[in-house]
């Protein structure tokens, strides 16, 4: 019974629907990383060291390129099954969730800054240059997202 579970289980992994998925994961993963590492060194190359959204945006490719490069080991799970150890699905789930973290919360500060720009520019200009750097060290994809993620995965 054991060995028809583990054929139908293979013969399933080569359905159309998942040939499609990987392929569409590929695509993503092939015009997504170089996007968003030229993204990147436009921004670093290009940018003013105050601009405050030119930080977010680099900050949310930052994100963007960390979600994408788990990609790889889910087009092999969706293809050939899980292979790995517990502890890389540990991992790779850790980082595709803090990621994702990190891209709503870089959005969400961007449309607060927009806001306080727009509406209540005195705010603002009364923050200054510490209010920026305060904001973008509190928005961080390497600071609060992996330490508000940890708990789940210490058990």
């Amino acid at each position: 019974m054991q060995l028809l579970n583990v054929s139908v289980s293979n013969a399933s992994r080569s359905s159309t629907a998942h040939r499609v998925s990987s392929g569409m994961m590929a695509l993503c993963f092939s015009l997504g990383v170089p996007g968003n590492i030229l993204v990147m060194v436009v921004i670093l190359r290009n940018s003013k060291r105050d601009n405050f959204t030119l930080h977010l945006m680099l900050n949310l490719a930052l994100s963007d390129i960390l979600c994408l490069s788990t990609l790889p080991v889910w087009i092999y799970d969706i293809l050939h099954g899980w292979a790995f150890p517990k502890a890389l699905c540990t991992g790779v789930c850790y980082v595709v969730y803090t990621s994702l973290y990190a891209s709503v919360l870089s959005v969400a500060l961007m449309s607060l800054h927009r806001y306080l720009l727009v509406l209540h520019r005195g705010h603002w200009d009364r923050l200054g240059r510490r209010g920026s750097r305060l904001s973008c060290w509190g928005c961080g994809p390497v600071r609060w997202p992996w330490l508000l993620q940890t708990p789940p995965y210490l058990t």
